[in-house]
């Protein structure tokens, strides 16, 4: 089920919900984008006490892994980055970037300092954007999927089952008005500026849930993109299907009595829209519900993991 109507926000459905175990498990964890389907598979699954924790490793057990040697992951990330900072310092570490969508034509730039990060050192990034006009009340990813997806990477990188990376964190657009709680719970980096385009694009490469700007593509990392980008017109030449996982995030409102703002920053078919107009057309919706992320948590997560295989095997041979 889509929660996404301006008269219909998530408290108001959250009220029509029963009040077993699973269902207030969902809630509490601002659960909105398929209730039926993870409400299924939690109930079908033998995760013992319903915790974060459990669910992730049951989702974890699941999934198809390799395993690397210490060794070999140390290795792999020195070379990758060290191959990343000769490349930077043919364009004297400055990169340039179109901006987004709302501002067609214009190029920014900036300038990364390879001191501010360890060479022996790469990480997963996971890319949190809220929507400008409330970041306390909005999302735009579903954040129980979100949590779910950070703990099972965190685990993939603990068990040493990736051979090109050996960190995570969390980054988000806005550190001092996107206050949700549970970013508390996670590695979460609040930088700014030229120091964000590092954490984004330096020794490391970025998960992007929502459209937006892709400084990466232009710092000689490659960004993971959901289908978000294609979806809503964001063709770029430099986008590669291997590296696109398979989901849509609608926004969402977290509060009753809000006046719903339309956000005319999407595209399709070359005509600016909203999510709104967007769920008002069958077509379009029907083309959203085809996504991982309307079956379960489970299927978004196996679907990213194998792009994050396609990325580490590209990774570890471009050395």
């Amino acid at each position: 089920m889509v929660i996404y109507n301006k008269h219909n926000y998530l408290p108001k459905y959250y009220k029509t919900l029963p009040e077993d175990d699973i269902s207030v498990f969902l809630k509490d964890n601002l659960h909105h984008i398929c209730f039926e389907g993870d409400f299924k598979f939690i109930q079908e699954s033998k995760i013992g006490d319903l915790t974060l924790d459990n669910l992730s490793l049951y989702i974890y057990n699941r999934l198809g892994k390799l395993y690397f040697e210490k060794s070999t992951i140390e290795s792999n990330i020195f070379n990758i980055n060290k191959l990343q900072i000769k490349k930077l310092a043919e364009q004297g570490f400055k990169i340039e970037f179109p901006s987004t969508i709302e501002r067609p034509g214009l190029i920014r730039e900036s300038y990364i300092n390879v001191r501010n990060k360890k060479v022996s050192k790469r990480s997963l990034v996971m890319y949190y954007r809220g929507p400008w006009r409330d970041y306390k009340n909005t999302a735009c990813v579903d954040i129980f999927h979100f949590k779910v997806i950070y703990k099972v990477i965190q685990l993939l990188i603990t068990n040493n089952n990736f051979k090109s990376f050996n960190d995570i964190f969390i980054v988000h657009t806005d550190t001092d008005r996107e206050e949700f709680s549970f970013f508390n719970e996670f590695n979460i980096s609040k930088k700014t500026g030229d120091r964000f385009i590092e954490d984004t694009c330096l020794f490391s490469n970025t998960i992007h849930f929502n459209v937006g700007e892709l400084p990466d593509l232009y710092s000689h990392t490659q960004p993971i993109l959901s289908r978000s980008f294609i979806f809503n017109d964001y063709h770029l030449p430099e986008i590669d299907d291997r590296f696109v996982f398979d989901a849509i995030y609608p926004e969402v409102v977290f509060r009753d009595n809000f006046e719903y703002c339309r956000d005319r920053e999407r595209s399709y078919n070359n005509n600016i829209t909203s999510w709104e107009d967007i769920f008002n057309d069958e077509s379009l919706k029907k083309n959203i519900l085809r996504s991982s992320n309307f079956k379960n948590v489970y299927k978004v997560v196996e679907n990213l993991v194998s792009i994050l295989y396609n990325l580490d095997n590209v990774l570890s041979s471009s050395k």
